[in-house]
């Protein structure tokens, strides 16, 4: 994976304790089984994570939206699009894509926000765009179906 674009996911939103969440992955994704176990890849290398940072200062979702596509916009990212939303417990969620060209192939950074309190859960999902694309509606089903513990 490109090593610019793993730094950028590093430094999306301050590292936060890593608590394992019942997320139910789409069948194309499988747990890595090592390391931090909550995150999901694909056979051809989509990438998937769930972590949660405090919701500090506190704000609402609209805040958080606007702070994270600015700071992507700030380090080259493209918006695609973003895509309001309540999951099935009724927290609200946004996912915003974005792409970044990379050598022969745009990548797509796709983060669902999710305010859930004192706490923000952010679902990162990174890929070539080809290879992407073919797991967008799986991966939303399964954000708008996802439950993070209390």
């Amino acid at each position: 994976m490109n090593k610019a674009l793993l730094a950028a996911l590093l430094v999306v939103l301050p590292l936060a304790c890593s608590p394992v969440y019942q997320l139910k992955a789409p069948a194309a994704f499988a747990r890595f089984t090592t390391g931090d176990t909550n995150r999901w890849i694909t056979a051809d290398g989509v990438r998937m994570r769930v972590r949660e940072v405090d919701n500090d200062p506190k704000a609402k979702l609209p805040f958080w939206k606007e702070a994270l596509g600015g700071h992507l916009k700030k380090r080259g990212y493209k918006p695609k699009g973003s895509q309001d939303f309540q999951t099935a417990s009724q927290l609200p969620a946004s996912t915003l894509t974005f792409l970044l060209p990379r050598g022969n192939g745009d990548w797509v950074m796709s983060v669902t926000l999710l305010v859930a309190g004192d706490r923000i859960i952010v679902v990162e999902v990174v890929g070539l765009w080809q290879r992407w694309k073919p797991h967008e509606a799986a991966l939303h089903q399964a954000i708008v179906a996802f439950s993070p513990s209390e």
